[in-house]
């Protein structure tokens, strides 16, 4: 195991289950009194070694049930302790567009490209290979396969650019070797929704490199993000769509290759259009065809592929 996994348990009484505790090496590390009853380990806070999980049961009167011991073996990637390789950081100033690269020893770079005028003032990003990447969970996203591969950007205060930035992340064939690398997106992990979210990305896969675009500096992952066949898989996020509380994007993704999306609003007005990519994912950012952002309500997603016909909702809160 590795990063973040969800451990989980099954427990009954004749009476009520009051609560799970869940032990890692006989140390406490979390309860749960709700079935289904799981929580989510972080093995990074873990030695690379074998570990023993166990959990324990309890009724309203105090009996208790101990599970028997489940071995895990913790496999993170220890980082590279040579600082040259793992990260930089830039000076970025409002006045002028900037590039900003971190060009690693095995062979791979990785850069984002910041617009001028992104930011109000002066800004440090440091750019960094990440230690380890959350899994992605099937409640989020059921459609992503991690890589791996991938990318941390930070600032230095509480801000993020007003422009899209454009990312770009390349690997190696032996690290995508078996992949349909026409599939590969940059994904960013939305620590709130505690997910992946795929941004409006674009494959190279002669040139071994993928892009994206974001207005959100996190954590960033190559992604493999397979089309679906047919509609019936279509799977819209975050809805509701909040604005103001951190969410860019409406990404729409297990979608087939091309398909047609149009938004419009209850009245029938025709808010946005766009195609489904290679992948089956279309994104949009909560603006009208002016540019605008839209305002807060209900909207209808029409999706059209191969003669199929959905409509789906998603609703805008600010």
């Amino acid at each position: 195991m590795s990063g973040a996994v969800t451990v989980s348990a099954s427990a009954s009484d004749n009476v009520g289950v009051s609560r799970v505790e869940f032990y890692v090496d006989g140390t406490l590390k979390n309860s749960d009194t709700a079935s289904p009853y799981s929580y989510s380990l972080d093995s990074t806070q873990l030695s690379n070694a074998a570990h023993a999980l166990t959990a324990k049961a309890y009724d309203a009167a105090g009996n208790a049930g101990t599970s028997a011991s489940v071995s895990v073996t913790v496999n993170n990637v220890v980082p590279d302790t040579n600082a040259a390789n793992e990260l930089t950081i830039s000076t970025v100033s409002p006045s002028s567009a900037a590039l900003v690269t971190l060009s690693l020893a095995w062979g791979r770079t990785m850069s984002v490209s910041i617009p001028a005028g992104s930011f109000a003032g002066d800004a440090v990003i440091t750019l960094r290979v990440p230690y380890f990447m959350p899994v992605p969970t099937s409640m989020h996203n059921p459609a992503l396969q991690a890589t791996g591969i991938g990318m941390e950007i930070t600032l230095d205060q509480a801000v993020q650019p007003v422009k899209a930035a454009t990312l770009e992340v390349t690997y190696t064939d032996a690290e995508m070797a078996g992949v349909d690398r026409s599939k590969l997106v940059l994904a960013r992990y939305d620590e709130g929704a505690k997910g992946w979210i795929p941004l409006e990305s674009v494959s190279y896969p002669k040139q071994n490199k993928v892009t994206g675009k974001t207005t959100h500096f996190s954590l960033f992952q190559v992604m493999v993000l397979s089309a679906g066949v047919n509609l019936n898989g279509a799977h819209i996020y975050p809805n509701p769509f909040y604005p103001n509380k951190g969410h860019t994007q409406v990404s729409m993704d297990g979608l087939p290759e091309g398909t047609a999306v149009k938004v419009y609003t209850l009245n029938g007005e025709l808010v946005w259009e766009g195609k489904a990519s290679a992948a089956g994912l279309a994104v949009w950012y909560g603006r009208n065809k002016a540019g605008r952002k839209v305002a807060s309500g209900l909207y209808l997603v029409h999706l059209e592929s191969g003669g199929q016909k959905k409509i789906k909702k998603v609703s805008v809160v600010k």
